[in-house]
């Protein structure tokens, strides 16, 4: 059977600079987004302004993922060792002991549990549903089964929820719902564009992964399948009144077309680099227009 990663036009990564310690162990930028996704899910509750409750949960939710980035490189520091992508992290790099890296998880869990504790609308039980579905199922099915990947994006959909739920909304209102959906099919398609960056890693690194057992031609067609499903599943937020405005409206639209083009373009020389990169900046402009579009003084 073919590597699929061969068939889609991949290269090696190339060489860069050694990340600082906690910026690797954290993962910031990725904690930071989930952070950012949380007060998406906030001001997305209608009317509801910004006040310090919001920097109260952004704060939390940016620690509890922080947090639970470094419980994980505890985790699997040893799987970590083995994988291109992910050897220079502190752990399997030598930079620094489980029991430091331990302490820092630790503390900043406990301290994110206790900002979510003290809000209006206390979420503290969501956050440790986010902890043992990301630390646990997640990722103890990971080098059983290739869809532990779903229980990873279910875990991604967590925040805006979160957010929700620390305005006062109703979890099951069909707005959330459909936002949070987004956040879960993104998770799939962008997991995939960062294994194909790395053969290696993901046809023979220690994890359970679709790149082992499908060929190039099923996974592009899978690939696809689901970008055009999360392009369609984005024409629902202004369809629930998630967005309001014409401008985000369009824009909207657009974001529902670059998928479109991002499906089409799924194959040929570096597209999983390209498509990588579209996804983040896919999530970064929906994200954008939920804030900025439900802003209230």
């Amino acid at each position: 059977m073919k590597c699929a990663d061969r068939d889609i036009g991949i290269r090696a990564p190339e060489a860069r600079p050694e990340p600082t310690i906690l910026t690797a162990l954290l993962r910031l930028p990725m904690s930071a987004m989930v952070a950012v996704s949380a007060l998406a899910g906030y001001l997305a509750f209608p009317g509801h302004p910004v006040s310090l409750q919001a920097a109260l949960l952004t704060t939390a939710i940016l620690l509890l993922a922080a947090g639970c980035s470094a419980l994980n490189q505890v985790q699997e520091r040893a799987e970590d060792a083995l994988m291109e992508r992910t050897r220079r992290r502190p752990l399997p790099a030598g930079r620094l002991e489980p029991g430091s890296a331990l302490a820092i998880a630790g503390a900043l869990i406990a301290a994110a549990l206790l900002l979510l504790g003290r809000l209006e609308h206390p979420i503290a039980g969501w956050g440790v549903g986010a902890l043992l579905l990301y630390n646990g199922l997640y990722t103890g099915l990971k080098k059983r089964t290739p869809f532990a990947l779903l229980f990873g994006a279910l875990c991604g959909a967590l925040p805006p929820l979160m957010g929700w739920c620390a305005a006062g909304g109703d979890p099951t209102d069909h707005r959330i719902i459909g936002l949070a959906a987004l956040f879960l099919l993104w998770q799939v398609p962008h997991t995939w564009a960062l294994s194909a960056r790395h053969p290696g890693d993901s046809a023979g690194g220690p994890f359970a992964s679709l790149f082992k057992s499908l060929s190039a031609a099923r996974l592009n067609r899978l690939n696809q399948a689901w970008l055009l499903g999360l392009a369609i599943a984005t024409l629902q937020l202004p369809a629930f009144g998630t967005l309001r405005a014409p401008a985000a409206q369009i824009l909207c639209l657009g974001l529902s077309f670059g998928l479109l083009l991002c499906a089409a373009r799924s194959t040929g020389k570096h597209s999983a680099q390209q498509r990588s990169k579209g996804l983040i900046l896919y999530m970064t402009t929906l994200v954008c227009l939920v804030i900025f579009d439900n802003l209230t003084v």
